[in-house]
Protein backbone atom coordinates (compact mmCIF):
# COMPACT_ATOMS: atom_id res chain seq x y z
CA UNK A 1 0.00 0.00 0.00
CA UNK A 2 1.42 3.40 -1.00
CA UNK A 3 2.07 5.53 2.29
CA UNK A 4 1.17 9.14 2.80
CA UNK A 5 1.79 11.55 5.69
CA UNK A 6 -1.43 12.21 7.85
CA UNK A 7 0.32 15.51 9.22
CA UNK A 8 2.68 18.25 8.89
CA UNK A 9 4.99 19.69 11.54
CA UNK A 10 5.36 23.03 11.92
CA UNK A 11 8.12 24.08 14.81
CA UNK A 12 8.47 27.77 16.66
CA UNK A 13 11.13 29.29 17.73
CA UNK A 14 13.53 31.87 18.16
CA UNK A 15 15.41 34.08 21.08
CA UNK A 16 13.97 34.23 24.71
CA UNK A 17 10.81 36.33 24.88
CA UNK A 18 10.34 36.27 21.16
CA UNK A 19 6.64 35.35 21.30
CA UNK A 20 6.36 31.78 20.69
CA UNK A 21 3.67 31.17 23.31
CA UNK A 22 2.05 34.15 21.90
CA UNK A 23 2.14 32.21 18.11
CA UNK A 24 0.87 29.27 19.66
CA UNK A 25 -1.98 30.27 22.00
CA UNK A 26 -3.57 32.02 19.55
CA UNK A 27 -3.31 29.52 17.09
CA UNK A 28 -6.80 27.48 17.68
CA UNK A 29 -8.37 30.75 17.35
CA UNK A 30 -7.11 31.61 14.09
CA UNK A 31 -6.80 27.65 12.82
CA UNK A 32 -9.64 28.09 9.47
CA UNK A 33 -6.79 30.66 8.21
CA UNK A 34 -4.20 27.70 9.24
CA UNK A 35 -6.12 25.34 7.07
CA UNK A 36 -5.84 27.01 4.22
CA UNK A 37 -2.23 25.32 3.72
CA UNK A 38 -4.23 22.22 3.17
CA UNK A 39 -5.55 23.50 0.59
CA UNK A 40 -5.20 20.62 -2.52
CA UNK A 41 -3.85 18.27 0.31
CA UNK A 42 -6.65 15.31 0.76
CA UNK A 43 -4.36 13.23 3.18
CA UNK A 44 -3.53 15.92 5.92
CA UNK A 45 -7.01 16.35 8.18
CA UNK A 46 -8.21 19.58 8.82
CA UNK A 47 -7.34 19.01 12.69
CA UNK A 48 -4.71 21.82 14.41
CA UNK A 49 -2.87 20.61 17.41
CA UNK A 50 -0.69 23.07 19.35
CA UNK A 51 2.33 21.59 21.62
CA UNK A 52 3.46 23.62 24.28
CA UNK A 53 6.75 23.14 25.61
CA UNK A 54 7.24 21.52 28.72
CA UNK A 55 9.53 22.64 31.58
CA UNK A 56 10.21 21.71 35.64
CA UNK A 57 9.81 25.30 36.21
CA UNK A 58 11.47 24.97 39.77
CA UNK A 59 14.40 23.50 37.78
CA UNK A 60 14.52 26.47 35.49
CA UNK A 61 14.76 28.55 38.22
CA UNK A 62 17.64 26.82 40.30
CA UNK A 63 19.47 26.77 36.99
CA UNK A 64 19.01 30.12 36.36
CA UNK A 65 20.08 30.90 39.62
CA UNK A 66 23.08 28.73 39.61
CA UNK A 67 23.90 27.34 35.99
CA UNK A 68 27.25 25.69 36.52
CA UNK A 69 25.75 23.28 39.40
CA UNK A 70 22.02 22.70 37.54
CA UNK A 71 23.22 22.78 33.47
CA UNK A 72 24.01 19.56 32.85
CA UNK A 73 20.47 18.89 34.70
CA UNK A 74 18.65 21.02 32.84
CA UNK A 75 20.45 19.52 29.54
CA UNK A 76 18.55 15.78 30.04
CA UNK A 77 15.71 17.30 31.59
CA UNK A 78 14.95 18.84 28.14
CA UNK A 79 16.15 15.61 26.66
CA UNK A 80 13.39 13.90 28.41
CA UNK A 81 11.06 16.96 27.68
CA UNK A 82 11.48 16.38 24.02
CA UNK A 83 11.00 12.87 24.11
CA UNK A 84 7.83 13.50 25.80
CA UNK A 85 6.85 15.95 22.84
CA UNK A 86 7.88 13.43 20.29
CA UNK A 87 5.55 11.32 21.57
CA UNK A 88 2.21 14.05 21.02
CA UNK A 89 3.70 14.68 17.70
CA UNK A 90 3.43 10.99 16.71
CA UNK A 91 -0.23 10.54 18.10
CA UNK A 92 -1.21 13.95 16.66
CA UNK A 93 -2.84 14.38 13.28
CA UNK A 94 -3.23 17.24 11.16
CA UNK A 95 -1.35 20.74 11.44
CA UNK A 96 0.85 20.09 14.24
CA UNK A 97 2.43 23.20 16.21
CA UNK A 98 5.02 23.09 18.90
CA UNK A 99 7.47 24.70 20.49
CA UNK A 100 11.33 24.33 20.50
CA UNK A 101 12.28 20.92 19.56
CA UNK A 102 15.29 18.62 19.93
CA UNK A 103 17.70 20.93 17.83
CA UNK A 104 17.31 24.00 19.50
CA UNK A 105 18.50 22.75 22.83
CA UNK A 106 21.49 21.03 21.54
CA UNK A 107 22.90 23.75 19.18
CA UNK A 108 21.68 27.22 21.42
CA UNK A 109 21.15 26.25 24.83
CA UNK A 110 23.37 23.72 25.45
CA UNK A 111 26.36 25.33 23.43
CA UNK A 112 25.57 27.96 25.57
CA UNK A 113 25.69 25.91 28.91
CA UNK A 114 29.09 23.93 27.04
CA UNK A 115 31.47 25.72 29.79
CA UNK A 116 29.03 25.17 32.79
CA UNK A 117 28.47 21.21 31.61
CA UNK A 118 32.59 21.00 31.34
CA UNK A 119 33.77 17.38 31.46
CA UNK A 120 30.43 16.34 31.13
CA UNK A 121 29.51 17.72 27.43
CA UNK A 122 30.42 14.60 25.77
CA UNK A 123 28.40 12.34 28.14
CA UNK A 124 25.58 14.81 27.38
CA UNK A 125 26.25 15.04 23.13
CA UNK A 126 26.28 10.87 23.59
CA UNK A 127 23.05 11.14 25.10
CA UNK A 128 21.67 13.64 22.57
CA UNK A 129 22.56 11.38 19.57
CA UNK A 130 20.82 8.74 20.82
CA UNK A 131 17.59 10.61 21.83
CA UNK A 132 18.04 12.44 18.38
CA UNK A 133 17.40 9.05 16.62
CA UNK A 134 13.99 8.90 18.40
CA UNK A 135 12.98 12.43 17.45
CA UNK A 136 11.48 13.62 13.95
CA UNK A 137 12.58 16.45 12.34
CA UNK A 138 9.83 19.75 12.22
CA UNK A 139 8.39 19.82 8.51
CA UNK A 140 8.74 23.44 8.58
CA UNK A 141 10.14 25.62 10.87
CA UNK A 142 8.74 29.29 12.15
CA UNK A 143 11.73 31.59 13.06
CA UNK A 144 10.19 34.81 15.28
CA UNK A 145 13.08 36.81 14.97
CA UNK A 146 14.66 39.83 17.04
CA UNK A 147 17.75 41.10 15.48
CA UNK A 148 20.09 42.18 18.30
CA UNK A 149 19.93 45.66 18.02
CA UNK A 150 16.48 45.54 19.42
CA UNK A 151 17.21 43.62 22.50
CA UNK A 152 16.10 46.19 24.43
CA UNK A 153 11.87 45.52 23.30
CA UNK A 154 13.08 41.73 24.75
CA UNK A 155 14.61 43.35 27.85
CA UNK A 156 11.15 45.03 28.25
CA UNK A 157 8.83 41.63 27.65
CA UNK A 158 11.21 40.46 30.59
CA UNK A 159 10.61 43.24 33.01
CA UNK A 160 6.85 43.20 32.06
CA UNK A 161 5.82 39.72 32.22
CA UNK A 162 9.16 37.54 32.25
CA UNK A 163 9.85 34.71 34.71
CA UNK A 164 11.98 35.33 38.19
CA UNK A 165 15.39 33.43 36.32
CA UNK A 166 15.24 35.64 33.44
CA UNK A 167 15.16 38.55 35.13
CA UNK A 168 18.98 39.18 35.86
CA UNK A 169 19.21 39.41 32.31
CA UNK A 170 18.09 42.88 33.36
CA UNK A 171 21.24 43.72 35.08
CA UNK A 172 23.30 41.42 32.64
CA UNK A 173 22.34 41.30 28.94
CA UNK A 174 25.09 39.18 27.66
CA UNK A 175 23.37 35.94 27.65
CA UNK A 176 20.29 37.12 25.95
CA UNK A 177 22.87 38.88 23.20
CA UNK A 178 24.50 35.25 22.79
CA UNK A 179 21.15 33.63 22.65
CA UNK A 180 20.14 35.80 19.77
CA UNK A 181 23.03 35.01 17.93
CA UNK A 182 23.01 31.59 18.20
CA UNK A 183 19.08 32.02 17.03
CA UNK A 184 20.19 33.65 14.31
CA UNK A 185 23.04 31.47 12.82
CA UNK A 186 20.79 28.48 13.88
CA UNK A 187 17.79 29.51 11.17
CA UNK A 188 20.49 30.46 8.70
CA UNK A 189 23.38 27.85 8.83
CA UNK A 190 21.82 24.72 10.11
CA UNK A 191 18.57 24.18 10.06
CA UNK A 192 17.95 22.51 6.91
CA UNK A 193 14.15 22.48 6.63
CA UNK A 194 12.06 25.24 4.97
CA UNK A 195 11.91 28.37 7.54
CA UNK A 196 9.20 31.03 7.53
CA UNK A 197 10.66 34.28 9.32
CA UNK A 198 8.38 36.60 11.14
CA UNK A 199 9.38 39.92 12.48
CA UNK A 200 8.50 38.93 16.23
CA UNK A 201 9.74 42.96 17.02
CA UNK A 202 5.94 43.84 16.35
CA UNK A 203 4.20 44.91 19.73
CA UNK A 204 1.62 42.17 19.81
CA UNK A 205 4.55 39.43 20.66
CA UNK A 206 5.07 41.32 23.53
CA UNK A 207 1.32 41.17 24.98
CA UNK A 208 0.65 44.82 24.55
CA UNK A 209 -1.46 45.81 22.02
CA UNK A 210 -4.51 44.37 20.31
CA UNK A 211 -4.34 41.10 18.18
CA UNK A 212 -5.84 42.50 14.68
CA UNK A 213 -2.59 41.87 13.33
CA UNK A 214 -2.47 37.87 14.15
CA UNK A 215 -4.89 37.34 11.35
CA UNK A 216 -2.35 38.49 8.65
CA UNK A 217 0.60 37.00 10.69
CA UNK A 218 -1.19 33.42 10.35
CA UNK A 219 -2.73 33.86 6.72
CA UNK A 220 1.01 34.43 5.73
CA UNK A 221 2.29 30.85 8.13
CA UNK A 222 -0.41 29.38 5.74
CA UNK A 223 0.67 30.75 2.50
CA UNK A 224 3.91 29.59 3.04
CA UNK A 225 3.22 26.23 4.47
CA UNK A 226 1.56 25.79 1.34
CA UNK A 227 4.65 26.87 -0.66
CA UNK A 228 6.75 24.76 0.75
CA UNK A 229 4.70 21.57 1.87
CA UNK A 230 2.98 21.24 -1.94
CA UNK A 231 0.09 18.65 -1.53
CA UNK A 232 0.46 15.55 -3.39
CA UNK A 233 -0.52 15.04 -6.76
CA UNK A 234 -0.82 11.46 -7.59
CA UNK A 235 -1.34 9.28 -10.69
CA UNK A 236 -4.44 7.24 -10.84
CA UNK A 237 -2.51 4.23 -10.26
CA UNK A 238 -1.10 5.73 -7.21
CA UNK A 239 -4.30 6.58 -6.03
CA UNK A 240 -5.36 2.84 -6.47
CA UNK A 241 -2.39 1.73 -4.48
CA UNK A 242 -3.37 3.84 -1.07
CA UNK A 243 -5.18 1.82 1.58
CA UNK A 244 -8.89 2.14 0.31
CA UNK A 245 -10.47 3.40 3.26
CA UNK A 246 -8.09 6.45 3.19
CA UNK A 247 -8.49 6.71 -0.42
CA UNK A 248 -12.37 6.90 0.00
CA UNK A 249 -11.95 9.82 2.66
CA UNK A 250 -9.41 11.35 0.71
CA UNK A 251 -12.01 11.55 -2.25
CA UNK A 252 -14.55 13.12 0.11
CA UNK A 253 -12.27 15.48 1.13
CA UNK A 254 -10.83 16.27 -2.15
CA UNK A 255 -14.92 16.89 -3.31
CA UNK A 256 -15.55 18.95 -0.41
CA UNK A 257 -12.43 21.42 -1.31
CA UNK A 258 -13.56 21.28 -5.30
CA UNK A 259 -17.03 22.37 -4.27
CA UNK A 260 -16.23 25.10 -2.02
CA UNK A 261 -13.59 26.28 -4.62
CA UNK A 262 -16.51 26.34 -7.35
CA UNK A 263 -18.66 27.99 -4.58
CA UNK A 264 -16.30 30.26 -4.31
CA UNK A 265 -15.10 31.28 -7.87
CA UNK A 266 -17.46 31.07 -10.61
CA UNK A 267 -16.05 28.08 -13.15
CA UNK A 268 -16.69 27.00 -16.49
CA UNK A 269 -15.87 23.41 -16.41
CA UNK A 270 -15.91 22.31 -20.22
CA UNK A 271 -15.78 18.60 -21.38
CA UNK A 272 -14.22 17.35 -24.96
CA UNK A 273 -13.76 14.37 -27.42
CA UNK A 274 -15.07 12.47 -29.70
CA UNK A 275 -18.94 11.91 -30.76
CA UNK A 276 -19.36 9.20 -28.56
CA UNK A 277 -17.07 9.61 -26.04
CA UNK A 278 -19.94 10.21 -23.20
CA UNK A 279 -19.14 14.18 -22.99
CA UNK A 280 -22.75 14.53 -21.97
CA UNK A 281 -22.85 11.41 -19.33
CA UNK A 282 -19.39 12.70 -17.88
CA UNK A 283 -20.89 16.59 -17.59
CA UNK A 284 -23.63 15.40 -15.71
CA UNK A 285 -22.13 12.86 -12.99
CA UNK A 286 -19.79 15.89 -11.94
CA UNK A 287 -22.62 18.14 -11.81
CA UNK A 288 -23.99 15.77 -9.73
CA UNK A 289 -21.09 15.26 -7.97
CA UNK A 290 -20.05 19.23 -7.74
CA UNK A 291 -23.62 20.57 -7.24
CA UNK A 292 -22.83 22.53 -10.08
CA UNK A 293 -25.04 23.63 -12.93
CA UNK A 294 -24.55 22.10 -16.54
CA UNK A 295 -25.42 23.07 -19.96
CA UNK A 296 -26.30 20.62 -22.44
CA UNK A 297 -25.11 20.81 -26.50
CA UNK A 298 -28.92 18.98 -27.05
CA UNK A 299 -31.70 20.49 -25.16
CA UNK A 300 -34.45 17.89 -26.23
CA UNK A 301 -36.44 15.79 -24.56
CA UNK A 302 -34.09 12.57 -23.43
CA UNK A 303 -31.16 14.51 -25.13
CA UNK A 304 -32.65 14.13 -28.32
CA UNK A 305 -31.81 16.04 -31.11
CA UNK A 306 -33.91 19.16 -31.12
CA UNK A 307 -31.92 21.39 -33.67
CA UNK A 308 -33.88 21.03 -37.20
CA UNK A 309 -30.64 22.34 -38.95
CA UNK A 310 -28.42 20.09 -36.82
CA UNK A 311 -30.64 16.83 -38.12
CA UNK A 312 -30.17 17.99 -41.78
CA UNK A 313 -26.71 18.23 -41.49
CA UNK A 314 -26.43 15.41 -39.69
CA UNK A 315 -28.50 13.66 -42.61
CA UNK A 316 -27.04 15.77 -45.34
CA UNK A 317 -23.58 17.04 -44.17
CA UNK A 318 -22.46 18.55 -47.98
CA UNK A 319 -25.34 20.73 -48.18
CA UNK A 320 -25.67 21.69 -44.50
CA UNK A 321 -22.20 22.13 -43.36
CA UNK A 322 -21.76 26.08 -43.76
CA UNK A 323 -24.88 27.29 -42.48
CA UNK A 324 -25.22 24.99 -39.57
CA UNK A 325 -22.03 25.57 -38.72
CA UNK A 326 -22.10 29.45 -38.68
CA UNK A 327 -25.47 29.48 -37.16
CA UNK A 328 -23.52 27.46 -34.30
CA UNK A 329 -21.52 30.46 -32.82
CA UNK A 330 -24.17 33.11 -31.82
CA UNK A 331 -25.83 29.62 -30.99
CA UNK A 332 -22.79 28.85 -28.24
CA UNK A 333 -21.32 32.16 -27.54
CA UNK A 334 -25.60 33.06 -26.33
CA UNK A 335 -25.90 29.65 -24.22
CA UNK A 336 -22.84 30.26 -22.57
CA UNK A 337 -23.22 34.15 -21.98
CA UNK A 338 -26.90 33.30 -20.38
CA UNK A 339 -26.00 30.34 -18.11
CA UNK A 340 -22.62 32.63 -17.51
CA UNK A 341 -25.02 35.76 -16.04
CA UNK A 342 -26.36 32.97 -13.22
CA UNK A 343 -23.31 33.59 -11.07
CA UNK A 344 -22.50 29.87 -10.44
CA UNK A 345 -20.30 27.52 -11.69
CA UNK A 346 -21.30 24.89 -14.37
CA UNK A 347 -20.16 22.49 -16.51
CA UNK A 348 -20.74 22.10 -20.38
CA UNK A 349 -20.53 19.15 -22.21
CA UNK A 350 -18.97 20.70 -25.58
CA UNK A 351 -16.37 22.93 -26.44
CA UNK A 352 -17.19 25.37 -28.92
CA UNK A 353 -13.64 25.33 -30.09
CA UNK A 354 -14.47 21.63 -31.25
CA UNK A 355 -16.37 23.57 -33.61
CA UNK A 356 -13.33 25.26 -35.67
CA UNK A 357 -10.33 22.83 -34.67
CA UNK A 358 -12.08 19.56 -35.40
CA UNK A 359 -15.66 19.79 -37.43
CA UNK A 360 -14.54 22.54 -39.71
CA UNK A 361 -11.16 21.18 -40.47
CA UNK A 362 -12.77 18.00 -41.37
CA UNK A 363 -15.71 19.04 -43.62
CA UNK A 364 -12.72 21.31 -45.70
CA UNK A 365 -10.50 18.46 -45.63
CA UNK A 366 -14.21 16.06 -47.09
CA UNK A 367 -14.32 19.45 -49.81
CA UNK A 368 -17.76 20.49 -47.46
CA UNK A 369 -15.99 24.07 -46.85
CA UNK A 370 -14.55 25.82 -49.59
CA UNK A 371 -11.67 28.18 -48.19
CA UNK A 372 -13.41 31.24 -48.68
CA UNK A 373 -16.25 29.88 -45.91
CA UNK A 374 -13.66 28.45 -43.69
CA UNK A 375 -11.74 31.88 -43.72
CA UNK A 376 -15.43 34.04 -43.08
CA UNK A 377 -16.22 31.05 -40.11
CA UNK A 378 -12.82 31.46 -38.84
CA UNK A 379 -12.96 35.24 -38.40
CA UNK A 380 -16.51 35.40 -37.33
CA UNK A 381 -15.13 32.67 -34.44
CA UNK A 382 -12.48 34.78 -33.29
CA UNK A 383 -14.43 37.96 -33.13
CA UNK A 384 -17.13 36.55 -31.00
CA UNK A 385 -15.59 34.45 -28.98
CA UNK A 386 -13.22 37.50 -27.79
CA UNK A 387 -15.31 38.96 -25.57
CA UNK A 388 -17.31 35.63 -24.59
CA UNK A 389 -16.13 34.26 -20.68
CA UNK A 390 -13.64 31.43 -21.38
CA UNK A 391 -13.86 28.13 -20.44
CA UNK A 392 -11.83 27.77 -16.62
CA UNK A 393 -11.09 24.09 -16.85
CA UNK A 394 -10.77 21.89 -19.51
CA UNK A 395 -11.55 18.22 -19.77
CA UNK A 396 -10.99 15.95 -23.56
CA UNK A 397 -12.08 12.39 -22.77
CA UNK A 398 -10.01 9.91 -24.90
CA UNK A 399 -12.09 7.04 -26.17
CA UNK A 400 -11.34 4.83 -28.61
CA UNK A 401 -13.18 5.61 -32.36
CA UNK A 402 -14.42 2.07 -31.86
CA UNK A 403 -15.75 2.63 -28.90
CA UNK A 404 -17.22 5.96 -29.46
CA UNK A 405 -19.03 4.40 -32.79
CA UNK A 406 -20.30 1.47 -30.14
CA UNK A 407 -21.97 4.07 -27.99
CA UNK A 408 -23.54 5.80 -31.19
CA UNK A 409 -25.00 2.21 -31.73
CA UNK A 410 -26.60 2.20 -28.69
CA UNK A 411 -28.05 5.50 -28.17
CA UNK A 412 -29.66 4.96 -31.45
CA UNK A 413 -30.13 8.17 -32.84
CA UNK A 414 -30.58 7.54 -37.31
CA UNK A 415 -28.83 10.73 -38.02
CA UNK A 416 -25.62 10.17 -35.52
CA UNK A 417 -25.62 6.20 -36.79
CA UNK A 418 -25.40 7.85 -40.82
CA UNK A 419 -23.05 10.59 -40.02
CA UNK A 420 -20.31 9.61 -37.90
CA UNK A 421 -19.13 6.19 -39.04
CA UNK A 422 -16.22 4.50 -37.32
CA UNK A 423 -13.94 5.70 -40.17
CA UNK A 424 -14.85 9.13 -39.82
CA UNK A 425 -14.46 9.07 -36.41
CA UNK A 426 -10.95 7.84 -36.86
CA UNK A 427 -10.45 10.80 -39.17
CA UNK A 428 -11.23 13.01 -36.22
CA UNK A 429 -9.43 11.54 -34.02
CA UNK A 430 -6.89 13.04 -35.40
CA UNK A 431 -7.57 16.56 -35.48
CA UNK A 432 -8.04 16.33 -31.79
CA UNK A 433 -4.67 15.55 -30.91
CA UNK A 434 -3.83 18.77 -31.57
CA UNK A 435 -6.80 20.23 -30.07
CA UNK A 436 -5.19 22.12 -26.73
CA UNK A 437 -2.86 23.82 -29.38
CA UNK A 438 -5.99 25.55 -30.83
CA UNK A 439 -7.14 26.81 -27.96
CA UNK A 440 -4.51 28.63 -27.28
CA UNK A 441 -4.52 29.53 -31.39
CA UNK A 442 -8.50 30.73 -30.82
CA UNK A 443 -8.07 32.28 -27.57
CA UNK A 444 -10.72 29.71 -25.97
CA UNK A 445 -9.16 28.76 -23.07
CA UNK A 446 -6.44 29.97 -20.87
CA UNK A 447 -6.63 27.70 -17.73
CA UNK A 448 -6.03 24.20 -16.89
CA UNK A 449 -6.05 21.32 -19.47
CA UNK A 450 -6.65 17.49 -18.74
CA UNK A 451 -6.66 14.37 -20.70
CA UNK A 452 -8.94 11.84 -19.20
CA UNK A 453 -8.75 8.46 -20.46
CA UNK A 454 -11.78 6.62 -20.28
CA UNK A 455 -10.07 3.12 -20.94
CA UNK A 456 -8.71 3.36 -17.52
CA UNK A 457 -11.00 6.03 -15.69
CA UNK A 458 -14.17 4.35 -14.18
CA UNK A 459 -17.08 6.64 -13.53
CA UNK A 460 -17.66 3.30 -11.20
CA UNK A 461 -14.95 3.74 -8.88
CA UNK A 462 -14.89 6.24 -6.45
CA UNK A 463 -11.41 6.36 -5.63
CA UNK A 464 -10.96 6.97 -9.20
CA UNK A 465 -13.24 10.20 -8.59
CA UNK A 466 -10.82 11.31 -6.39
CA UNK A 467 -8.23 11.49 -8.75
CA UNK A 468 -10.39 13.35 -11.06
CA UNK A 469 -10.96 16.12 -8.25
CA UNK A 470 -7.99 16.45 -7.34
CA UNK A 471 -6.67 16.75 -11.02
CA UNK A 472 -9.84 19.89 -11.48
CA UNK A 473 -8.85 21.12 -8.10
CA UNK A 474 -4.85 21.18 -8.33
CA UNK A 475 -4.95 22.56 -12.22
CA UNK A 476 -7.19 25.64 -10.60
CA UNK A 477 -4.60 26.12 -7.82
CA UNK A 478 -1.86 26.05 -10.03
CA UNK A 479 -3.67 28.34 -12.55
CA UNK A 480 -4.05 30.86 -9.77
CA UNK A 481 0.00 30.71 -8.87
CA UNK A 482 0.46 31.42 -12.37
CA UNK A 483 -1.97 34.43 -13.08
CA UNK A 484 -0.12 35.95 -9.83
Amino acid sequence: MLQLEDKITIAVGGPIKAGKDVLLENASTYQDVLFQSLRGNFWVPPVLNAISSEHDKGLFERYSANPERYAIEFQYACLANRLAQQAQVDAASGLVLHGQPLEIDRHIYAEANRQNIGDAFPTYEGMFGEVRKRVSSPDVWIYLRVPEEKIDLLLERIKTNGREGEKKFLTDSSYLHENIRRNERFFTEIVRQPVITIDATHPLFGGETSQEHLPGIYQDIANKIYAYKKPHRLTLDEWEAVDHNRAQNAMREARRQVRKYLTDHQTVITIAGLVGSSKTGTAELLSAELDIDIMRELSGKHNAIADDLLEKFLWDKKTYAYDFQKSLIPKRIGQRNDKYQSGRSFVEDRSPVEDQSIFWRRLQEQGYLSKEQMDELIQSAKTAYAPAPKSDVMIKLLRSPRECRKMILKRGRPAEIKAWSRAELEAMEVFYKGLFEDMDKYGSHQGPKMELDLQEWDAKNTTHWGFLFQEILHGLLEWEERKH
